[in-house]
């Protein structure tokens, strides 16, 4: 009976580690934490880092990994999917990865196939994509309309005599 193939932790941590070296490049924020969390199990290892927001040329996104021995996910999500299936994907296959609905637009692979090119086909995405210096009255109006919405959300919690 053959096995089943797998990475190793020592191959999928500098892969995680350049993921997160390019995001911040493309991105212009500060490269995320790659890490394997505390709560696992130490023989079900992954490599990760938290979802961190990003911006796009279609606005707003968040992006997080995860590569373990047998999976290697980026989750890549798009705040406003009409826009980026218009402005970034119009006319583009994108490999049927863009949920035209929910914006997900995920990148996986797994063993046996070779994590350092899918490195760098997520890096090459993540150029495509990318707005590193995003305008400012476009974060603006996100953030007010995210305020306005934490606080609905407060005051509904306290009108449940939940908060």
């Amino acid at each position: 009976m053959s096995r089943k193939p797998t990475w190793k932790k020592s191959e999928a941590k500098p892969v995680a580690e350049a993921i997160a070296a390019e995001l911040a490049k493309a991105f212009n924020i500060p490269a995320p934490a790659v890490s394997v969390p505390d709560h696992r199990d130490p023989t079900d290892w992954a490599w990760c880092f938290d979802t961190v927001e990003v911006w796009t040329k279609a606005g707003r996104a968040e992006c997080s990994l995860d590569i373990s021995a047998t999976f290697a996910h980026l989750y890549f999500r798009f705040d406003d999917p009409a826009r980026a299936s218009r402005d970034l994907f119009y006319g583009f296959d994108c490999g049927g990865r863009l949920n035209r609905h929910s914006g997900k637009w995920n990148s996986w692979e797994a063993p046996p196939a070779s994590l350092t090119f899918w490195a760098e086909e997520v890096a090459s995405d993540f150029r495509r994509v990318a707005e590193p210096n995003p305008p400012a009255e476009e974060v603006a109006a996100y953030r007010a309309k995210e305020a306005e919405r934490r606080a609905r959300w407060v005051e509904w919690m306290q009108q449940e005599g939940v908060a």
